[in-house]
This record gives C-alpha cells, structure tokens and sequence, in this order.
C-alpha cells in the first residue's frame, strides 16, 4: 500500500504485500464496533494449555470453527477448567493474527454452557461399550515382549508413520514392520480401520498391531469414536495397541485396545522392548552367574581340602589302596588261570588234529593202498560185490584206473 493513503481507501491498481493485506485486514476487523466485544457461543475442540498458562482452543458448531486465544491474564478468573467438547459462549474481540494471516477470536472470559453435541455421543458409546464388556481388563491381550513382526494401521504420509519406524528401528532393528495404510479421518475411515484390522489379524501373521494417528480436533479422530472400530479391536485374535492423538487425547479406540499409549512414538516404544536394556540385562546377568558360579566353586575347594587334610579321608585313602592292591593280585590270579586253560585247549586241539591226520584216507592210499568203487560210486569191499566183465574205478593216492573184472578170486579159494 502507498504510503500516506487513508487506511480505508485501496487503489486496487497498486501492488500490495502479504504483510501489508494483513495488516490492513486486521485493522478493518479491529475497528468494526460490531467485532470489539461479541459474545459467540460453540463447543470446544482441540483444547490445549500452554506452559506459559495461555490457552488456545478452537470454538466450533456443526458448520463452522474458529480458532480461539486466550491468555493467562484473562482466564486465571475461570471458575472451571476448560476441556474438549464443553459448550461455552466466550466474550471475545475478532481480530487477525498478521504473521500466519489467521483470522481468531481474542477471548476475555468465558461461561460454561454444557457438553457439544459429539462430546455427548462420545460418552454415550463408551458407556454402552463399557457396559457390554468390551473394555474389561479380563479380555485385554498381553503384548509380546519381542515380536518378530509389527502391522501399523495409520497414513502412510503422516508424522505418525515416521515416528513408529524411527523409534522402532532404534530400539529392535530386527523387528519388521509391515505398514498397513488406512485413512484417518473422514466419512468411511472407521470401516476401513476395521476391514485392515481383520486383514492384518488373518494374514499378515503379526504378532501385535498399532493403530496410530496424530492429535486432531475431536471430529478429525471421530474415526476412532465409532463403534464398527471398537468390536473389531474386541475381536481381533493379534493384540492390539492404540496410540490414537497426543497424551491428552482419548478415544473409543483407546479403551477398547489391549494397551494405549499416549502417542505413536509411544506406542513403538511399548511394542519392543529396546535392544540396548536387553544387552545390559543380559550381562548383568552372566556377571551374577558367573559370580554365584565362582564362589560355589570357591566354596567346593575348601571343603575338598579340609576333607582331604582329615583323618577319615586317610582312612578313606588307605582302603582304596587296599582296595586296589587286592585288585591287582586277583588280575593276575585271573590272568595265570587263564593262560593255563588256554595252554590245555591248545593241546586238547593239537591231540585231535593228529587223530584226524591219521584217519584221513588219502593219507593211507599214500602209503600204497587203493580204493575200488563199483560203476555207482559205492566202495567195493568184497569179491562177491562184483561180477565177471564189470567195469570198476580204483583211486588211488594221485589220480584213478577204470578196469574191466576178468576173473574173480575169492579169499576162500587161496586159502586151499
């Protein structure tokens, strides 16, 4: 804007900054009478108390928000503390906030009128749920304490998202994480949470899901409010762990699931267990074995020594040796009287051999005797076997004769 001109009047030919439109917006909402004290009347959403004691909020109705400031030299009157879906009317000057262009609500007191509309609808759902049991600490899911992997529910583009990888990459790097994307907020949200819910319990094999989204006004998370959500969380078989919004957020979601963490980082954070806790546990541990391991040992010496310095394990000592000596002379007993039987098989077995060398008849046709067999193979041991003309065999010591009878003499006939 030119220098020297009338704040209200604007040559719309001449080249205006961001800074210089907000500046002269900010002036028309603060010098309209009608905007310097109004009293507007709206449900709170996205309530949050600074450190400093400033509270900022935002009022809306079923159209419309607008974003509320409301500093602490002003609202140490309030007789009640503000929270997310109260009813109030505040008394308030419009004005914008020039940096972001932001155009509020300057509040300097404020009444309480009752609870909004989804404040109403929240608790209705949570007191029939609760009613029903699905929040019972009975049902609740132990969560694993090193799962091998982890299905996350959440926009795959959101803080959330990045700050589950992170922390968990940190704390179990071998833990793998399967993102299921899924909307977070809007008409349907709620039923797509549910059916990735189903998916990830029946076919991703995880070991624990987390549903996790940012903070948000209470009808940004009202995804997370909605019953379809909170009965497939009861039904789900894999335990589940909500971190739905900032610590101060809660939702249906939260009470229905196993655990709730406060936030996404949070709820990373109780699904594993940090690596480096572990590792010091663990060596902590050896070091307390291996000292209950030496003093036992320790322990197991002296009484060793003080047993062996006393009489009864001379005692002891001296019947063992007794012990072995007798040991000894009947080895030997044992041994001599084995070698003699040994001895008296040897030649029993030599006897024997010589009886049978002597009756081998091969060993007799040697000595210039002959075998005569019939044209059947059958030994011949009498003249009267045989006939006159009869082929027989004669075996003798080395090979055999094939004779024809011719005559036939009979011991009775030599003997006249």
């Amino acid at each position: 804007m030119p220098q020297g001109k009338d704040a209200s009047f604007v040559n719309m030919t001449d080249s205006m900054s961001v800074s210089e439109l907000n500046e002269y917006t900010k002036r028309l909402l603060e010098n309209d009478i009608l905007l310097q004290m109004v009293n507007v009347s709206g449900e709170i959403s996205n309530f949050k108390r600074h450190q400093s004691g400033h509270i900022y909020f935002t009022l809306k109705d079923e159209k419309s928000k607008i974003n509320c400031s409301f500093f602490k030299n002003y609202n140490f009157r309030l007789k009640f503390e503000p929270k997310d879906g109260m009813f109030v009317t505040v008394s308030a000057t419009a004005s914008l906030y020039v940096r972001d262009g932001a155009y509020q609500l300057y509040v300097y007191s404020m009444s309480e009128q009752g609870t909004g509309r989804l404040y109403e609808l929240f608790e209705k759902m949570k007191n029939k749920l609760r009613e029903e049991g699905l929040f019972d600490e009975s049902v609740k899911k132990p969560i694993p304490e090193y799962p091998k992997r982890i299905a996350v529910l959440t926009s795959p583009t959101g803080a959330a998202v990045r700050d589950i990888i992170s922390v968990t990459g940190r704390r179990a790097k071998n833990t793998e994480i399967v993102i299921v994307p899924v909307p977070v907020q809007g008409e349907g949200a709620a039923q797509q949470i549910a059916k990735a819910l189903s998916y990830a319990d029946t076919v991703l094999n995880a070991d624990t899901i987390i549903i996790a989204r940012g903070g948000g006004s209470i009808e940004e998370m009202w995804a997370f409010n909605e019953e379809i959500l909170a009965r497939a969380i009861y039904n789900c078989n894999t335990p589940v762990i909500s971190g739905v919004g900032h610590e101060t957020d809660f939702t249906i979601c939260d009470f229905a699931a196993d655990k709730r963490a406060p936030t996404p980082s949070a709820a990373a954070e109780i699904a594993v267990q940090d690596c480096t806790d572990i590792s010091a546990e663990v060596n902590n541990l050896m070091k307390n074995i291996e000292y209950s391991l030496n003093y036992k040992l320790e322990s197991c010496r002296r009484k060793v020594s003080y047993a062996m310095k006393g009489a009864a394990f001379s005692s002891v000592l001296h019947n063992i040796q007794l012990q072995r000596q007798r040991q000894d002379i009947a080895f030997d007993e044992i041994q001599w009287q084995t070698e003699q039987k040994i001895n008296r098989t040897r030649e029993r077995i030599n006897n024997c051999l010589g009886n049978l060398e002597a009756m081998n008849p091969y060993n007799v046709l040697r000595r210039g005797y002959a075998v005569a067999l019939d044209k059947n193979g059958r030994r011949i041991l009498d003249s009267n076997d045989v006939n006159i003309s009869d082929d027989i065999k004669v075996e003798l010591s080395s090979g055999e004769l094939v004779c024809t009878v011719k005559e036939i003499v009979s011991k009775c006939a030599e003997e006249e």
